[in-house]
């Protein structure tokens, strides 16, 4: 038997087959991965997909991949992907090289905005439609329509057109380059799609299924734009998926949202009838009938009557323009479901990575809206089940096992109509992300975990699909089970999320520990590769003794790990925190304790495992520094505060570090506060809880600072290029500078950089923060004494002034702020026992949206941003059964 070549993984520059030129990777999956490359003779950017290296022996699986491009180059479409070339490469892998697209899925637009409107609807299924004109008008069937093979761009003109990818299944039911290998793949008897799409034909295994299949999957994707929801429940496997399109009755679109006309549910009806002859027969009946359904305007389509003119214009291709390369004779192998993928890139298909993805600095904003004001923002239902991906059955076992079911579900349950889908596992490979962008199924519960904790993840998943009448249901069910305070604390924040009113919608919560009685410290939280990464603080290991431990959570909140010890060189570990950098995160932390005291940071890998050493950045002794982190245009700066002189108060400290972590030079003294003289009385000054922010070539550091029985928040400004951020800052000799002829001046405190007070309405304020996005930099604290509330103020991050100050929370307390990967700012912070976001941007605060309940005086939350837009985790910590525990929410906000 052949030996499968190990993978090689194609790094920028290099070139391949003399032609195309590699840019960089943009996406990986099982099967296949994926390359921004250029055409170095014509200049053209393509996207290369290439078989991975263990699946270069399976005649099978390179004819389906061969047969991707074979059946896209048939066909001339603006509405299909095209394929410009094909071959293999010297390593002897198949490739394909097709049109580079930017945009995004229309899977992940239902993620992002999860009604879409009708008069977008329409459009996205009449060009859908009109590309099936072509391709069934060539004799080809795609057989595998969804809404991850339907990709929105923009042409040259700037409008937005839907294309339509991945024709890796696609039947040639009429003799188009028709041979033994094609007939192997298309053979009676097996099953070919993804069920929540796929037709009663496709789903018996019949080998009648032909082109009015691709309608009926272009009904359930029209319902699924219109009411958020798939048609059919696929979360309780394939057989009952199975055992639903074979004989239950399809929803009443209507009924899952009043606001849909008649007609729609008239058009649906049609769209999903299983006898195909009184189905649409056409791709064009389709889209007349439905932009007739919601009385917009009919898309013009060729004559699809004159199907030999069309198809001859298909074959008017250049001989040279697509290269198929014949396989070798198929092996005598059973043909099986591709192995599963790793969890970065799951999702319910096998066409591995998709060349579809929105290159870095294209934000969502780049793309035309699509729901009305009035469309509630949530995310799709998370991928579909393990069976959900592509697969080869045989038909008399599909059959067996589908009937069966089905029996005992008519039987036992009633001929009811299902509901829409909730949630499940993904198998597959596809690199295009899920709604939040990061991998989802939920694994099995462990076999050690109770059942209501089975019960609670059953909560969530519901939660996440939208239904979260649904979940509280779960969450009670759970209680009653003995989920004691744990599902208490689902049921009372979730309700809080589930009524809340406001731009952001409560998507996902998660309680990352089970089974844990220990006082857990502010958790934080960041978007890794596999999943958010959770960090908090607890001594469940050995009391007194605090470690930082982590978990990855999946899309709707469910933890994929037990709890990992990120410190166990650690004996007092405090306020952990996180920076996503690439596909790794950041933990910085301080142990106040112990031979290990001091500032560290670590790199950790995208399980949200320990990856390298920690870094020591400040003198190796105890004490509380609170540190603060940012990434700089050359690696990252650190901010902390330290205890020098025991006579003296807190002063500030930096430390710029490389890339690696590796610090550049020595720490560098950023504020000198002295002590007052006798006979003077007084404290000194004291500089406390630095956050510390880059803006373009400004280290902006803020600070709370208490001098004079004042409490003054502080905003240092600090131009990159100064001389003394390369040595050691401020020198550590006395402020206190003789005078000629005898004595000595008065001593002053000394700051490195321009230093001016930001609350100068002489309100007291703590507990600073600091981030710079695209609209300035921005400062939010909390007031105390008599005058409490949190406030924020702008900052002008080329010259450094505060533009503008706002109490935005009366009651409010603990602000933390967050930059989202398009520079968007938001900020958290508790008022009346509740947790609460608001967007900050140059006009000021934005509308506040309450998801969450605290209680007492808890440490502030932590936020970070999503991969999505729009898309925003915050954790913090509050009471539950006598202890303090860590919770984390995923918001989807409109801002």
């Amino acid at each position: 038997m052949p030996v499968a070549q190990p993978e090689t993984k194609i790094l920028a520059g290099a070139l391949l087959i003399g032609k195309y030129r590699v840019i960089r990777e943009i996406g990986r999956g099982g099967m296949a991965a994926v390359y921004e490359a250029e055409h170095i003779a014509l200049g053209k950017k393509v996207a290369i997909k290439i078989l991975a290296s263990e699946l270069s022996n399976s005649a099978v699986v390179i004819e389906r991949f061969f047969r991707e491009a074979r059946a896209a180059a048939s066909v001339k479409s603006p509405y299909i992907v095209e394929v410009y070339d094909s071959g293999r490469l010297e390593d002897g892998r198949p490739f394909i090289a097709m049109e580079y697209l930017e945009g995004e899925s229309l899977y992940d637009r239902m993620a992002r905005v999860r009604l879409i409107d009708p008069v977008t609807t329409v459009r996205v299924i009449s060009q859908c439609a009109k590309g099936l004109v072509k391709a069934h008008a060539a004799g080809i069937v795609h057989r595998d329509l969804k809404p991850e093979n339907i990709h929105l761009t923009k042409n040259e003109e700037g409008e937005e057109i839907a294309k339509i990818l991945d024709f890796g299944l696609a039947k040639f039911y009429a003799p188009v380059r028709t041979d033994e290998k094609t007939a192997r793949l298309t053979r009676e008897g097996a099953v070919f799609g993804t069920p929540a799409y796929m037709s009663p034909e496709q789903v018996k295994g019949q080998g009648t299924v032909d082109h009015r299949a691709d309608l009926w999957a272009l009904g359930c994707m029209a319902f699924e734009c219109l009411t958020g929801r798939p048609v059919w429940n696929t979360d309780q496997g394939v057989a009952m998926t199975f055992a639903a399109i074979a004989a239950a009755a399809p929803p009443i679109p209507s009924k899952m949202r009043p606001d849909l006309p008649p007609a729609f549910d008239e058009w649906f009806k049609k769209a999903l009838e299983r006898d195909v002859v009184k189905r649409f027969q056409t791709a064009k009946e389709l889209s007349d009938g439905l932009a007739k359904a919601f009385n917009t305007s009919q898309i013009s389509f060729v004559n699809v009557g004159d199907l030999e003119r069309v198809a001859a214009e298909a074959e008017e291709l250049p001989s040279d323009s697509v290269q198929i390369y014949e396989s070798a004779k198929p092996p005598a192998i059973e043909v099986t479901p591709p192995p599963r993928s790793s969890p970065s890139s799951q999702r319910g298909s096998d066409n591995s990575a998709i060349p579809l993805l929105r290159p870095p600095g294209l934000s969502a904003t780049d793309l035309p809206p699509t729901a009305g004001p009035e469309a509630p923002l949530s995310t799709r239902p998370p991928p579909r089940p393990s069976g959900a991906g592509r697969f080869v059955v045989p038909v008399i076992a599909v059959v067996a096992i589908a009937g069966v079911v089905y029996l005992g579900w008519t039987r036992i349950m009633g001929p009811k109509t299902p509901q829409p889908a909730t949630s499940g596992a993904a198998s597959g490979s596809s690199t295009v992300p899920p709604a939040s962008g990061i991998p989802d199924p939920t694994p099995p519960v462990a076999p050690e975990e109770p059942k209501w904790a089975v019960t609670i993840s059953e909560g969530q998943r519901l939660l996440t699909a939208g239904d979260s009448e649904g979940a509280l249901k779960k969450f009670a069910e759970a209680q009653a089970q003995g989920g004691g305070a744990v599902a208490k604390a689902f049921i009372e924040q979730v309700k809080i999320g589930a009524s809340t009113v406001g731009p952001c919608k409560l998507v996902a919560f998660s309680h990352p520990r089970f089974g844990y009685e220990r006082p857990a410290g502010r958790p934080s939280v960041a978007l890794g590769v596999k999943g958010a990464v959770v960090v908090w603080t607890d001594d469940h290991e050995q009391s007194k003794h605090d470690h930082a431990y982590s978990v990855v959570i999946d899309n709707t909140g469910h933890p994929l790990s037990k709890p990992r010890d990120l410190t166990p060189e650690g004996d007092f570990v405090m306020r952990p925190s996180l920076l996503t950098v690439d596909d790794k995160v950041v933990l910085l932390y301080w142990d106040r304790s112990g031979n290990s005291g001091g500032v560290r940071a670590r790199w950790l890998d995208q399980d949200g495992r320990i990856d390298a050493p920690s870094v020591l950045l400040s003198a190796a002794k105890g004490g509380d520094y609170w540190p603060s982190m940012d990434r700089g245009p050359d690696g990252f700066w650190v901010a902390w505060q330290d205890e020098r002189d025991p006579q003296k108060g807190n002063d500030l400290f930096l430390r710029h570090l490389d890339t690696d972590l590796k610090p550049i030079g020595p720490e560098i003294r950023a504020t000198d506060y002295i002590v007052p003289p006798a006979p003077e009385k007084g404290k000194a000054a004291s500089a406390r809880f630095p956050g510390v922010a880059v803006g373009g070539n400004t280290l902006f550091i803020t600070y709370g600072l208490d001098r004079d029985k004042a409490h003054q928040i502080v905003r240092m400004r600090l131009p990159l290029t100064m001389p003394e951020l390369k040595g050691s800052g401020l020198d550590d000799k006395a402020a206190i500078a003789p005078v000629p002829g005898g004595g000595h001046e008065k001593p002053k405190d000394r700051e490195l950089g321009d230093a001016t007070i930001v609350n100068d309405d002489r309100v007291d304020g703590d507990l600073p923060t600091m981030a710079c996005g695209k609209e300035g930099c921005f400062i939010v604290w909390q007031s105390t004494g008599r005058a409490q509330g949190a406030q924020a103020a702008l900052i002008d991050p080329v010259k450094g002034l505060v533009v503008w100050r706002k109490k935005f929370a009366p009651k409010g307390s603990h602000p933390s702020l967050g930059v989202h990967a398009d520079g968007q700012v938001e900020v958290a912070f508790y008022e009346e026992g509740r947790v609460r976001v608001a967007a900050l941007s140059r006009d000021g605060v934005g509308t506040t949206t309450t998801f969450g309940k605290v209680s007492g005086d808890q440490p502030r939350p932590w936020i970070s941003g999503g991969r999505l837009k729009g898309e925003w985790y915050v954790s913090w910590q509050d009471i539950e059964g006598g202890h303090t525990e860590a919770y984390v929410a995923r918001l989807s906000c409109r801002n």
